[in-house]
Formats: structure tokens, C-alpha cells, sequence
């Protein structure tokens, strides 16, 4: 017992267990077994199975990842207090890098059995140090691509050594293997262009024969020096071979990327570094292909493909000229992707890596359109809905399409839609030309995806990108999203995986300040997937694997708890009769309030308002509770954003048990571009608020606002004052 107490001391001096009670602490130190490693001994191995979680006593422990050449690098170190390998034993995943001791060192380990034992027994307490070490994890993961992007710098001398190609300088195959991956995403995720260049030298090995290799490296370096001289600071220039280069071009069309290399062309060819040296050549010229994202393809191997028939005609034609690929293809992308059956995301970091992508692209894309399967169950259109919210959260206009005929007990989630912002056209017959953005939920293969001609014409459109959340591992499942955009995993449902993504976006606090996030999961979005999660399991009847059980239980409980926090019933939903009670109350309550608001709001020449003053905001929450005024005042601002055609502002006072402050709502018309709302907060030197162009939010104590009336008319006025100016500039 003695140790154990011990152990639980220890812990008071780490974070993530520091304000946890005694006997919670010891209720952990229990759970742990005691490592001791000498210095220099391994842990584990990159590719171990992943089943302990560890905490420093104290030395020093390393972790290293091994690149595709052997070499290594160490990525992170933990001392005492520091805890690590939280993310094998979450996901039942094989470990991603190695860990060894840098000095002697003592560790306490919680097995992944030990874990679920403690979530069984105390869910609340295993819940409460899951996420907060997911929000450490969060941290660590972003320190550590800032040192991994810090490390492929061009002129940083060590990964210098590592990255380039020693002859020329340039970037050499493994950096351009490691570079092309992530510039493609960065092209997916920001509507952009890529185009690859694949270049050769013309009879290189004719040149070394007649001169020698002395005057062929002569030529490469003099080639080299051209391209440092035409190719940009953001282009990647990499020595694929002897005399082979590839270079890629972000931001780059494909008629700007031959315009580039058609002036190598010419410089390359005018050096006379050949010339008067006797042989039968006597200038140096290059063949060129050029294809580019997405004119090309979609994929990585595609565009590459593409790249490189386009460099065999260049030689076909003669010669000393650049090419590129002809008209432009997505369907043998989506011919490929047909042909490979759906599998689980093999590791955490490849996992972490989609999912960032698909969270940069919810935040950078504009127009988003969700679908589903045809004949959905509660799972698809609960995960639908879901991905509504979180895009609604992020103030991006959506589109759900769904089957023409809903079951009618679903269709207390699509109620949901229209007070959170959410389009719903069932038939899926008109969509808006500007989405940019499909996200695919639930659906085993393309074929049985619920489409209309206007959705095939996204899909098959290579510039709209396409994102996948599914759960259907099947031999016959096939992929529809686009590579490194498909969140496809063993799960319990789709829902479950969408609110996965929940978690990991509700850890970017950033974002949440940007966008005026209170909170991820609101009592709308714990429903929805609480529904796809018992709807599709059956209450957890149809589970397959310990990994899906364990999700399963992790995220119900998690649900379970949120939502006995958030409604007036206290014990957990034991069937889904009872789901769709809560959502019906939801849909009526939220009807009611939104009908009220609406018939109160007034105009002025540009701004739609409605404002409540104290006393009307008290008598709200006395019939309505704090939830349903949040997710109302959005949809209304939303709303009369578009009914004014300039802007909306929404005025309450939070509820006197919630904060002492009044809470203001600015949005701006979809076709009103004019004017940057966040002009207001300084304007009016608001402090505590924020936002993005289109929309701020914003709050002023209570003590402040003496005149409620006086101040909402003041933010009116400045804001028709700013709109007369921006038309006047």
C-alpha cells in the first residue's frame, strides 16, 4: 500500500493528473507497473504492437523514427512527469516510431487492459484523463511538425545533408517522394494548383561517352544553374537521377508550368558548355513532360503518369521541348480507386494525418455538399447531419442531400438542419455551382451512393474535392473520397468516426476562437451521433472487433454523459425510441423559439436585428433552455444575414446562472462582400471577441451596457457608417 501511495504522490506532480482527488490518483496508481531501462536500451521498436502507455519517473527516454535510407532521427524526448505511447493504446494501433533511454530511467506503465478496466469500473475518471491527454497529445503533435517542417528548410545543414543531392545541391528522390505527397495535399485542401514537370537531359550518356564523365558532370552543373536561375523560390527542383529531374510547381497552372519550361528549353539550350570540344554534340537541350492538379488527374500517381507519357512524346516529337499532358482526365483515377477494396487506416500517424487534412479543408473550403446512400438508415443520416453541425460551427454554407423519402422518425435530425444553418434538399436535384466540397458519408461503394445528375457532375468533376467518412470495411466496399481525404476506419458506425472528428477539432482552440466555437459538441451534435452510434450497432449488439467494442464504449459513455448534462434525463438512452424523444423535444422547442425571434426583429437600411434586452432575454430562458437560445440565435443571424442582404446582428443577455455578459452576433450576407465585419471590433475596441470576415461574435459585461438599446443602436450606426465607406472606396 505504501507503494502505492507513493506512486500517487508522484502523480500529484504530473499535469495531467495534478487536480484529480487523492483518491482518484491512487485509483490510477494501482493500475501501474514499475520499468526500469539502462541507459541506451530500447523500449520498443517502430512497428511493435502498441499496448502500454508509459510515464517518466524519472531519466530520460527518446523517441526515433527511421526514414526509408536507415537513417534516424529523434523526434521527441520525455523526462520526468512526461508520459508517451497514449495514442497506441487508445487505438490499438502498432507502435510509429522507436523509444530508447537516453539515461537510466524508470517508467510506470498502464496496459491498454488496465486502461479499460479503469473505464469500466470509473468511466468518468478514464474520460477526464483521456482527453486531457489527447489535448497534450495535440500539443505535442503540433510542436512536432513545426520541428519536421523545420527540418525540410532548404539550407538547414543537417537535414540539408539528408534531403539533397550532394553533386548539384538540389533536392534528391527522397525529399521529392516526401515533398510531392504533402504538396498535393496542400493543393486538395486549398482548391490550388500543382503541376509536375518530369525532365531529362537529351543524350546525356552520348555526352559522357564522346567527353568524358569530368565534362558531364560540367553539364549538369551548368544545366543546374539554369534552373536556379527560371524556377521559382516555391518551385521544388530534385535530381531524380543522373540526368533526370522533377520538379514541382505549387500554385501553378498548366499553361504557366510550360511557359516556365519552354524558357529552360531555351536557355539550356544556348549554354556552350559543349561547344569546340570536337564531338558531334555540341549543345546541350532537354525533353520535357508537364501534368498538373487536378487538369490531369487527382492522384499523386496519376498526375505523375500523365507527367511522364507527356515526356515520351517530347522525345517522340524530336526533342528539346517541353510537352504537356493532353486534355484532362479524373475518371481513371476513379477507375483505380474502384479497384481497391476499403481497408482500415494501418497507423495513428497516417490517421492524424487525415484527419487534419479533412479539418484544414472544412476550414478552408467554402462550399461543402454532404451526401449519403441510397435507402439510408439512422447511421447515414445521423452522420450526415453531424458533419452539418461541425461545418455550421465553421460558418460554411451546406448542403445535405439526402433520399427523397426520409423515414419519418429520421426526420426529427434533418429538423435539426434548419436551425443550425443546414440546407436540406432531399431530391438532390439542384445544387449550387460554387460547392466546392462533397463530403460522402456512410456509403459502402460509389455505386450506391445517392446521386442526381447535378451530384454526378461533382463527383466526377477532378477540381471539386471529394471526402469520405465511412466504417464499411467489406471485400466488396470500394473507395469514393480523394487520396489523404478518406476518413475510412474500423468503427462502430459513421457517426462514431464523425465525432472522432469532432474530438480532434475540438482541440484546435485556434479555430474555435476564430469561428466563435463555444463548444464542439453541442447537445444537437452529441444526439446526432449518439443516434448513428446505438442505431447502427443495435445498442452494440452488431459489434465485430475488441477495437470497435472498445470505441463503441468509449464514445456512448462519453455521449451518454454529455447528454445527461445537457437534457433533463439523467440516466443513459437504452434504446432509440428514446433518442428520438429527445430529438423530437429539440425540433419543437427550437421551432418555437425561432418562430418568436423571427416575428421580433426589426431593420434598419442594412442590418437586419433582433436584440433582447434583459428582462426579454430572462423570460426566453424561463420556457427555453441554454442550448436551444445558442443554436436559435445562430440560425437567426444566419437568416436575416440573407433576408437583409448586408447584415444581421443578434443581441442577448446569457442567463444569470451562466455569465455575467451580453452577447452580440454579426453576420454578413453571402452576396454582401464589401465589408470585413472585424473592422467593427476595433472600431468599437471590443476586446473580448473575434471571428473571420463574414461573422463575429462578440461580449461586453453586463455593468458595461447601461443603455441596452442606446449600444445596440450605436453598433447599427457604425456598422451603416463602415458599409458607406466601403462603397465609397
Amino acid at each position: 500500500m505504501s507503494s502505492v501511495n507513493g506512486v500517487g504522490a508522484f502523480l500529484q506532480q504530473v499535469a495531467i493528473f495534478a487536480d484529480l482527488s487523492p483518491d482518484d490518483r491512487q485509483r490510477i496508481a494501482a493500475l501501474l507497473s514499475r520499468v526500469e531501462l539502462n541507459d541506451g536500451e530500447r523500449l520498443f521498436r517502430q512497428g511493435d504492437p502498441g499496448e502500454t502507455l508509459y510515464i517518466v519517473r524519472s531519466g530520460e527516454c527518446a523517441i526515433r523514427v527511421s526514414l526509408s535510407d536507415g537513417q534516424e532521427f529523434d523526434i521527441a524526448q520525455f523526462g520526468s512527469g512526461d508520459f508517451f505511447g497514449e495514442m497506441s493504446v487508445f487505438e490499438d494501433a502498432p507502435r510509429s516510431a522507436s523509444c530508447y533511454a537516453r539515461s537510466d530511467a524508470v517508467l510506470f506503465a498502464l496496459t491498454e487492459r488496465d486502461f479499460h478496466t479503469l473505464l469500466d469500473n470509473h468511466p468518468a475518471l478514464a474520460m477526464q484523463v483521456m482527453f486531457r491527454m489527447l489535448t497534450a497529445t495535440a500539443q505535442r503533435l503540433a510542436n512536432t511538425n513545426v520541428f519536421l517542417s523545420d527540418m525540410v528548410q532548404w539550407g538547414e545543414a543537417a537535414r540539408r545533408r539528408a534531403v539533397t543531392d550532394e553533386a548539384t545541391g538540389l533536392f534528391n528522390r527522397r525529399f521529392l517522394d516526401e515533398a510531392i505527397e504533402e504538396q498535393f495535399q496542400k493543393a486538395r485542401t486549398s482548391s490550388g494548383f500543382l503541376s509536375v514537370v518530369m525532365l531529362d537531359l537529351d543524350h546525356f550518356n552520348d555526352i559522357n561517352e564522346q567527353y568524358g564523365h569530368a565534362v558531364g558532370d560540367e553539364v549538369i552543373r551548368a544545366v543546374v544553374a539554369v534552373f536556379r536561375r527560371t524556377f521559382r523560390d516555391t518551385d521544388i527542383v530534385a535530381r531524380y537521377g543522373g540526368d533526370e529531374f522533377t520538379i514541382l510547381l505549387p500554385d501553378t497552372a498548366p499553361a504557366l508550368a510550360l511557359e516556365i519550361c519552354r524558357t529552360i528549353c531555351r536557355d539550356v539550350a544556348a549554354l556552350p558548355v559543349l561547344k569546340d570540344r570536337g564531338g558531334t554534340i555540341d549543345h546541350v537541350t532537354t525533353s520535357q513532360g508537364i501534368a498538373a492538379y487536378p487538369h490531369h488527374g487527382s492522384s499523386v500517381a496519376r498526375v505523375k503518369e500523365r507527367a511522364d507519357q507527356a515526356l515520351y512524346r517530347a522525345k517522340q516529337q524530336g526533342r528539346n521541348r517541353a510537352v504537356a499532358a493532353e486534355g484532362t482526365s479524373g475518371a481513371p483515377d476513379a477507375a483505380a480507386d474502384a479497384a481497391i477494396s476499403k481497408h482500415d487506416i494501418p497507423t495513428i500517424a497516417e490517421k492524424c494525418r487525415v484527419v487534419n487534412n479533412i479539418i484544414d479543408a472544412m476550414v478552408s473550403r467554402k462550399r461543402f455538399l454532404v451526401v449519403g446512400h441510397q435507402n439510408p438508415d439512422e447511421d447515414c443520416v445521423a452522420s450526415m447531419v453531424a458533419v452539418g453541425l461541425l461545418l455550421s460551427k465553421l460558418a460554411k454554407p451546406v448542403l445535405l442531400c439526402t433520399a427523397a423519402e426520409i423515414p419519418a422518425h429520421f426526420r426529427y435530425l434533418l429538423d435539426i438542419c434548419r436551425f443550425n444553418s443546414i440546407e436540406v434538399n432531399t431530391r438532390c436535384e439542384t445544387v449550387d455551382k460554387g460547392v466546392d466540397t462533397v463530403i460522402i458519408c456512410d456509403s459502402a461503394k460509389p455505386s450506391m451512393i445517392e446521386t442526381s445528375p447535378a451530384v454526378d457532375q461533382l463527383l466526377a468533376d477532378p477540381a471539386v474535392l471529394k471526402i469520405e467518412i465511412d466504417h464499411h470495411l467489406d471485400t466488396d466496399s470500394r473507395y469514393s473520397g480523394d487520396d489523404g481525404f478518406c476518413l475510412v476506419a474500423a468503427a462502430s458506425s459513421a457517426a462514431e468516426l464523425v465525432g472522432y472528428l469532432g474530438c480532434k477539432l475540438s482541440l484546435h482552440h485556434d479555430i474555435a476562437r476564430e469561428y466563435d466555437i463555444d463548444e464542439v459538441f453541442s447537445r444537437n451534435m452529441v444526439l446526432a451521433v449518439l443516434t448513428g452510434i446505438v442505431g447502427d450497432t443495435q445498442m452494440g449488439k452488431f459489434i465485430k472487433t475488441r477495437k470497435e467494442r472498445r470505441f463503441y464504449n468509449t464514445f456512448s459513455d462519453m455521449f451518454n454523459r454529455l447528454l445527461s448534462q445537457k437534457t433533463i434525463k439523467q440516466t443513459n438512452f437504452n434504446n432509440m425510441e428514446q433518442v428520438y424523444t429527445e430529438l423530437r423535444k429539440l425540433s419543437a422547442s427550437q421551432k418555437e423559439l425561432y418562430d418568436e425571434l423571427f416575428e421580433q426583429r426589426t431593420h434598419s437600411k442594412s442590418v437586419a436585428c433582433v436584440a433582447l434586452d434583459a428582462r426579454d432575454s430572462q423570460g426566453v430562458y424561463s420556457r427555453f433552455d441554454i442550448d436551444t437560445v445558442v443554436s436559435v440565435a445562430r440560425a437567426i443571424a444566419d437568416d436575416l444575414a440573407e433576408e437583409s442582404g448586408k447584415l444581421s446582428l443578434v443581441a442577448y443577455y446569457d442567463h444569470t446562472n451562466s455569465s455575467d455578459l451580453v452577447q452580440f452576433r454579426m453576420r454578413r450576407s453571402e452576396s454582401f462582400k464589401e465589408l470585413d465585419l472585424r473592422i467593427l471590433l476595433a472600431e468599437l475596441r471590443l476586446k473580448n471577441g473575434g471571428g473571420h470576415e463574414g461573422a463575429i461574435g462578440f461580449r461586453v459585461p453586463k455593468g458595461k451596457v447601461e443603455d441596452f438599446d442606446a449600444f445596440v443602436m450605436k453598433l447599427i450606426q457604425t456598422a451603416e457608417a463602415k458599409i458607406a465607406e466601403a462603397r465609397e472606396s
